[in-house]
């Protein structure tokens, strides 16, 4: 009789343990999806914080620059390029976001990610690697983000 006893709630113990996990990551889930167009809006301004650095990179480009074009590359295309790309961003710091559904958020964002890593891996010498690390790189800062608001911060 006491084992049984034991066991019941032993086992009701960890039943409310799985519940009280299961319901804090719902409510976090909860919170991201309640707040998905600031946390896409506060992602592409890092996005585009970081494309205006490798920008003006590109613009006052020097030996001692960090990014190299390759021979084919293109400056000034480049460059017109990667305003096009910004300007798509700017789009989800505004208020017009807020309209639109996750999914269609995500679909929009990630197009602007693909061609950027397109014109990293054409334009750049070394542009596999250096589109790998500027991937894992917004990868991060996704999570930076995503983390600040469900702190609340």
């Amino acid at each position: 009789m006491y084992y049984l006893f034991l066991s019941i709630l032993i086992g009701g113990i960890i039943a409310f343990l799985v519940y009280k996990n299961i319901k804090e990551i719902t409510d976090k889930l909860d919170k991201i999806e309640e707040y998905s167009s600031e946390l896409y809006s506060r992602y592409a301004s890092c996005i585009s914080k970081h494309i205006k650095e490798i920008k003006k990179e590109i613009e006052y480009f020097t030996k001692e620059n960090y990014y190299f074009l390759t021979k084919d590359a293109n400056k000034d295309e480049l460059l017109e390029e990667l305003d096009r790309i910004l300007r798509k961003l700017s789009h989800f710091e505004t208020v017009s976001v807020r309209q639109k559904s996750k999914e269609e958020i995500e679909e929009e964002l990630f197009k602007i990610l693909i061609s950027f890593d397109e014109l990293v891996r054409k334009n750049f010498e070394h542009g596999e690697k250096e589109a790998d690390k500027i991937r894992e790189f917004f990868f991060k800062e996704f999570e930076r983000v995503k983390e600040e608001i469900i702190r609340g911060k």
